[in-house]
């Protein structure tokens, strides 16, 4: 795997960025669950987990590879893979599937209040080449592993596993386990979720360390956050609480609103006169009577 972007020096040596070259400037979207969002602008960090946090079983196929040599024997990749650590952003900047995968809303009748903050999510907006700024201070104070910021490519299952194999046979486990082509290889999905359009955040370790917890990154969030958006089925009333709340956590940036679930009104001209036309008369009108 050798299609990394070009970029300037000092994106090459700390944050690398991978098929991301005609987009550094497009905006780029991240939904985190509510209470993690306040805990970036509270103590400043993004916390990148290993890849087998997440759902898909397949979101690392090396780990899933048994190699065979010409003796038969087999042995697993995984043994030979240093250690990853990820974080997820889109290019979709409003879906449905997406706000409903990564934000929960619960609206109380009679309070008219979400009854379940704990999985409502919060999208933030920036631009890659932004993040990657962002990102440098840190990736430039630490010797033991690299930072990518990198587009998935979406493949077939097969075309995605033949992919990664073509690799493993031309390089070997030892190269195909660590720096740029293990970051490439946790930038291929299956096409099942091309709806998602993503980037990703990924740091990569130098060797196969037993780290016990997820990747806390420090970064200043008014660096690189441009946008913030509460979930738009939230009442208004509590969505000025949670944009209250961000700025007394020391958010500085812009708010917006989205009209994905608002009612909207559409006014039709008509060719003739509708107050002319009697309403159809209800079995309740006629009080009943058939």
């Amino acid at each position: 795997m050798d299609d990394s972007d070009t970029n300037t020096a000092e994106q090459r040596q700390f944050v690398r960025a991978i098929r991301l070259d005609p987009d550094l400037d497009r905006p780029l979207y991240r939904i985190f669950p509510l209470w993690s969002f306040e805990d970036m602008l509270r103590v400043g960090r993004l916390v990148l987990v290993p890849p087998s946090f997440w759902e898909d079983p397949l979101e690392d196929i090396p780990s899933s590879i048994m190699m065979q040599g010409p003796n038969h024997r087999q042995k697993s990749l995984v043994e030979y893979l240093n250690t990853a650590f990820a974080q997820c952003w889109s290019f979709e900047s409003e879906s449905d599937s997406l706000l409903r995968a990564y934000s929960r809303v619960s609206i109380d009748k009679l309070h008219n209040r979400n009854t379940e903050p704990r999985y409502e999510g919060v999208q933030v907006r920036t631009t890659p080449r932004k993040l990657i700024h962002a990102l440098l201070p840190w990736a430039e104070s630490v010797d033991w592993g690299q930072l990518y910021l990198g587009r998935v490519e979406y493949l077939s299952h097969d075309e995605a596993s033949q992919k990664i194999g073509n690799v493993l046979a031309r390089v070997g486990p030892y190269e195909i386990a660590r720096g740029d082509n293990r970051a490439q290889s946790l930038l291929l999905k299956r096409k099942a979720f091309s709806h998602e359009d993503e980037v990703r955040v990924i740091f990569i370790c130098n060797d196969r360390r037993q780290l016990r917890e997820p990747l806390t990154i420090n970064i200043e969030p008014n660096d690189f956050i441009d946008e913030v958006r509460f979930d738009p089925r939230l009442i208004i009333f509590e969505r000025r609480e949670r944009e209250e709340t961000a700025k007394s956590l020391g958010y500085s940036g812009a708010f917006a609103e989205s009209l994905l679930y608002q009612k909207t009104f559409f006014q039709t001209i008509l060719p003739w006169n509708w107050a002319d036309w009697d309403l159809p008369e209800t079995e309740e009108d006629s009080g009943g009577q058939p």
